[in-house]
């Protein structure tokens, strides 16, 4: 085996240990890196292709009610709710009116709850009612939303693959195909890093041994490099991978060793304990959320789960995985930031459960409603800290899912709607960005669509992956050369020659 190879693999082996690997000793790679302040990026990505056409909906008369014909039961009524009313536990606002009038699915159930109506809060499409928060962080212009998103080669039309000249990404509509496009970057070839995980490369030694990307979602492509892998973490110290190095490890570790390779591995499993220890030792005292004066919107501390009595919605409870994670990476941020003096971070977590092809109305309406109040809540949480400049938060899922539904249900897509929020005075908060959805009717000829035998409505993604991301690596503080090896396609996207920031998503920042 050759050295190179050795340390690659012991690294990634490191990864499933309490202090998981990445970046290697001080000094195994050159650093590219000399920041001043603080940043941080959290990945949210929904496994199972979230339905964002009834996340996202079409606020226009003509949209909406093209949008309701192809969506039949499925469909969010046309109805601007309001937010106060959503945010009184008292008044049971996620109940809904009797009146049929408005809402002939109309009662207490879960289907007439998916389906009240949402809020137009400003641009082409509302968001879902079971979202007032994230509405209201629209409102206060430190979230928007990118429009029809997804894997892309190169700029795709209709024409190109009816045509059959289009460059298509491998194994559309496949979960674990697209997830590794989206992980990678890379649409057209399976490789085996990820964008985020090059950016570590290039990066590292940063943040010395713990490295820069930290995973809630064990060894996932997207922030694996190819020298470096993610710390592997769980809701707190306690929850790492492999639990403590045991003592025998520690008293192995002290002993030399004449093989420079064995000593290399010993030293390393050595200092994953001693990160550890210390890591546990200031993680209860670094902060106390319950104090703070910020609270959910049921007047409860931040992070706590509401119970389905507070939110009017018997479906079996939030998910409480999403409160907890956010919990967690909001404290990470503080340590990494005050205690360690960390000058970047990258935090990837994993929701899952969103692909409804049944029983979408019942499921959705639970997901719906826990992102809305743990978003929320993180975003409270870095403002009581003072750290909302400091953190930008993306969604991304395996594809969007079809316009057509299929009765009860949807099925896999391509482009779909994302959100991304920042406090930052240079982020764009309170838009729609990327290029809109202008016709929600099924025809063959029909642009947006991809077509086939089976006309469903899936939209061709008329924003990339690298698009939307590559303006945040730019405020992350990613320069040209990383820029190109974490998106290798991103040339295609260019529109003025030998401008790579020409290929960006326009609008996201000012």
């Amino acid at each position: 085996m050759q050295r190179r190879d050795f340390l690659k693999n012991t690294l990634k082996g490191m990864a499933s240990a309490p202090l998981l690997s990445a970046a290697a000793a001080e000094g195994l790679f050159a650093s590219s890196t000399n920041f001043s302040d603080y940043k941080a990026i959290v990945i949210l990505q929904f496994y199972g292709g979230n339905d964002s056409f009834n996340t996202f909906i079409p606020t226009d008369s003509t949209h909406h009610s093209d949008y309701a014909a192809v969506r039949q039961k499925i469909s969010v009524f046309d109805t601007d709710l309001t937010k106060d009313t959503y945010y009184n536990k008292d008044a049971n606002g996620y109940y809904t009116s009797s009146d049929k009038s408005k809402n002939p699915y109309a009662g207490n159930d879960l289907e007439s709850v998916y389906r009240k109506g949402m809020y137009k809060v400003g641009g082409e499409l509302g968001f879902h009612g079971l979202m007032p928060e994230l509405a209201a962080l629209y409102e206060k212009r430190v979230l928007s939303v990118v429009s029809n998103v997804g894997t892309l080669v190169k700029p795709t039309t209709y024409d190109d693959i009816a045509n059959k000249t289009a460059d298509l990404p491998l194994f559309l509509f496949a979960h674990d195909h697209q997830r590794r496009a989206i992980a990678t970057a890379y649409a057209q070839s399976r490789i085996n890093s990820g964008w985020l995980g090059r950016v570590a490369d290039a990066w590292s030694p940063i943040n010395g041994k713990i490295g820069l990307n930290v995973s809630y979602h064990g060894l996932d492509m997207m922030v694996t490099g190819k020298d470096t892998s993610p710390l592997v973490f769980g809701e707190k110290p306690d929850l790492f991978k492999n639990k403590d190095i045991p003592p025998i490890i520690e008293a192995f570790a002290k002993t030399k060793d004449s093989n420079i390779f064995e000593s290399y591995y010993k030293r390393l499993n050595l200092d994953a304990k001693e990160f550890s220890d210390t890591f546990k030792s200031v993680w209860n005292d670094a902060v106390d959320f319950s104090t703070f004066s910020a609270k959910n919107s049921y007047g409860d501390a931040l992070f706590s789960v509401p119970k389905t009595s507070d939110i009017g919605l018997d479906v079996h409870g939030l998910d409480s995985r999403l409160f907890k994670y956010l919990e967690s990476i909001a404290r990470f941020i503080k340590i990494g930031k005050e205690h360690f003096g960390y000058k970047r971070q990258v935090f990837y977590m994993v929701m899952g459960g969103f692909d409804f092809h049944s029983g979408q109305m019942v499921d959705h309406t639970q997901r719906l409603r826990s992102i809305s109040l743990a978003v929320s809540d993180f975003y409270k949480a870095l403002e009581e800290m003072g750290l909302q400049e400091k953190v930008l938060l993306a969604t991304t899922s395996d594809f969007g899912r079809t316009l057509l539904s299929n009765g009860d249900g949807t099925d896999h897509g391509w482009g779909g709607h994302q959100f991304v929020m920042c406090g930052d005075s240079n982020f764009n908060g309170g838009e729609i960005v990327g290029k809109s959805v202008d016709n929600y009717k099924l025809e063959d000829t029909n642009t947006n669509f991809y077509p086939s035998r089976n006309i469903k409505g899936r939209l061709i993604p008329t924003t990339s992956i690298e698009q939307m991301f590559a303006p945040v690596l730019d405020w992350f503080g990613v320069d040209e050369r990383t820029m190109k090896s974490a998106f290798p396609n991103l040339a295609n996207f260019q529109t003025q020659s030998g401008d790579y920031k020409s290929a960006f998503l326009a609008g996201l920042f000012s």
